[in-house]
């Protein structure tokens, strides 16, 4: 998994908020695709799911509410980008 690019992608995207929609949909495949390894159908790699992949993958505590685990992933994302 290489973090830089994911932070690259959602740099691009605008932070994770900008995955949101069908427009992001081949965004967040290559997300997931960089998370997970494989290459997953676009219907596998919806807003939510990806969100979870990234808290996941960039060691965010599963104890903090939504809003707590963003701002973390939002540090974490301009520490790599």
């Amino acid at each position: 998994m290489d973090r830089q690019r994911i932070a690259r992608l959602l740099v691009d995207a605008r932070g994770v908020d900008g995955l949101i929609g069908p427009r992001m949909a081949v965004t967040r495949r290559e997300i997931m695709r960089e998370i997970t390894g494989e290459r997953l159908p676009i219907s596998k790699c919806g807003f939510n799911t990806t969100r979870s992949h990234l808290f996941k993958a960039f060691g965010v505590s599963s104890e903090d509410c939504i809003a707590g685990k963003m701002k973390a992933l939002n540090a974490c994302m301009k520490k790599y980008a």
